[in-house]
Parts: C-alpha cells; structure tokens; sequence
C-alpha cells in the first residue's frame, strides 16, 4: 500500500570537498532508479538545482545532497552509492530518516533493516523520538572518522508532517488538479517568503509536489490525497520571522488530525514558541548532540475543535 510520510537521507560533505554540483561523474538519474524514482523536472538556481521527482523531491548544493522520497521507493540504497563515491573521508554527516508508518506490514522494509544496510558502509547511531506504540520519528546519525572536530555552521530545518488533512481542503485539491496556479495562491507561500521561485507538479490520478526556492534557502510540499492514508508534508529551511506564522497557516488550511513538527537546528528551538490554536500537545522529544539539537512533538486535534 502506499504510504505518503516520507524517506529523507541527507548528506554533509566536509568543507574541502569538491562541489557536487560541479561532480560530473554523478548520474543523478541513474542514481534515483535504483531506489525506484524518477526525475519530473530540474531547476538550477544560484546556490542549488532543485528537482521534482516521481517520489518527492531532491536538493543539490556543493556540500550536501537533501533527498526525499514516499511510497514504496528505497532510498536507504542509495546511502552506500553516495558514501563511496565521496569518499568517506569526506562524508560529514549523514541523517537518515522516516516517520513511523501507517501500514508497516504492508511495506518492503522497515527502519531497522535499513538502517542495518547503511551502517555496514558508515556506522552510526539510530534513534525514535516519541513513544513507542504512538506517533514517533526514526532518525539514523552518522559522522565521518577523518573529521571528528568539524563543526556545523548555523543549521536549521523543520518539518511539519500532517496525518489525515481536512476532506474540504483534499477536494479542494482534486477540483483543481490541472489548475496549479490555484493551488499556489491556495498555499501563498509568496505571501511569506520574498522573491520566492516555485515549481509545481500535479501527478495522475492524483498528488502534488511543489518545491520553493529564494537564494540559498528551499521548502518544498507534498500532498497525497488518498481517503485512506491521507497525508501532507512540509519541509523548509528558510531561516524566517515567519515560520511560525506559516506552520500556523498550513495547519488552519489542511485541519489535519495528527501533526508532528520536527526541528533540526544549533541555533533555534521551539519549546517556548509552539502554540497552535485548536490542538494539544501530546509528547515532546528532544536528543541533543554535539553540533545540534532535533525537537520532535506530537499534536493532535481537541476534540470538537474546528480549525
């Protein structure tokens, strides 16, 4: 079955490698079919190439490689492709991660057997943030032997991830489905971010991806509108005044049942500030590390709310 919460792997080269934009030798779209996507379209931009894929979405820069993809594709395979023609000396950081799924029996694999499959090439360390039985987030971490005192420059990410999204706003999207421009002012992610450049791909019979990008930053959405595993998907890293008050927006637009917010950063934290309107907190995690730290929570719907 399909399942929309996303695979992300990303990965941190050292400061004297190479730039991967410039890595002739990387066949992005030979790499992508061995974990079962595709490229839909390809943007080049100032500071990233931005790609639309069959399965989510991809980010180029010259240090590091930000890959998402849903459904049934392996991307843990291409870890081990990456790490070696890197070069592990020059692997940084790597973060490997999935949400818990809906329909675990129903998949190829699961966290720990993929997890199993990298740390042959790079070991590292695996963690859940969020209790067991309820909703949680997979993480696997790992950092190259021949640089242990590099440090992260300020770094920040945060991901709103929003199970069973309001049915008015999923028909929505169907009525407009050849009608991307809607969808856009819809979303109104220009409304929040300047000089933002946004491409789009609506799938058949149904989906949607858009990635957006202004300078060195990107955020890209995803919405799977099946009636059974509804599911959207939020990524940015613009480093905004804003974000707050677009994680507020995009959860008033989509009145999703369940949502998990999951902040990556060495600078920025959420505790004070996350307040969403119509929705209680059910757990927080936290795991602190050397150069950062992640907060995970886990919100849910009150009863009889409308948002």
């Amino acid at each position: 079955m399909f399942e929309g919460s996303e695979k992300k792997l990303e990965i941190i080269l050292t400061p004297l490698s190479e730039s991967i934009r410039k890595d002739t030798a990387l066949n992005w779209s030979s790499l992508l079919k061995v974990c079962g996507a595709k490229i839909i379209s390809l943007n080049h931009h100032k500071h990233m190439d931005s790609y639309i894929l069959s399965e989510s979405s991809l980010f180029v820069y010259d240090d590091r490689v930000i890959l998402i993809t849903c459904g049934s594709t392996k991307l843990y395979l291409l870890a081990p492709l990456l790490i070696k023609h890197f070069g592990i000396e020059k692997i940084s950081y790597i973060f490997y991660a999935r949400k818990k799924l809906l329909f675990p029996e129903k998949q190829l694999s699961d966290f720990e057997k993929e997890i199993e499959y990298i740390n042959k090439v790079l070991p590292g360390n695996s963690y859940r943030l969020g209790p067991t039985q309820g909703e949680h987030l997979h993480v696997f971490i790992a950092t190259s032997y021949e640089s242990p005192d590099y440090t992260l420059e300020d770094d920040f990410t945060i991901e709103l991830l929003m199970s069973q999204p309001s049915s008015s706003i999923i028909n929505d999207f169907e009525k407009n489905a050849s009608n991307s421009k809607a969808i856009q002012n819809k979303l109104a992610f220009e409304s929040f971010f300047d000089n933002i450049f946004i491409e789009d791909h609506i799938f058949e019979p149904r989906g949607y991806s858009l990635n957006g990008i202004s300078q060195e930053f990107y955020l890209t959405l995803h919405v799977t509108p099946q009636e059974e595993n509804s599911y959207v998907s939020f990524e940015t890293n613009f480093r905004s005044n804003h974000i707050l008050k677009m994680l507020n927006y995009l959860i008033k637009l989509f009145s999703p049942e369940s949502i998990l917010i999951a902040l990556y950063s060495n600078f920025f934290n959420l505790s004070h500030d996350l307040h969403i309107p119509g929705y209680e907190k059910k757990e927080k995690t936290k795991v602190s590390f050397k150069d950062y730290d992640i907060e995970n929570f886990h919100l849910t719907k009150k009863e009889g709310a409308y948002v």
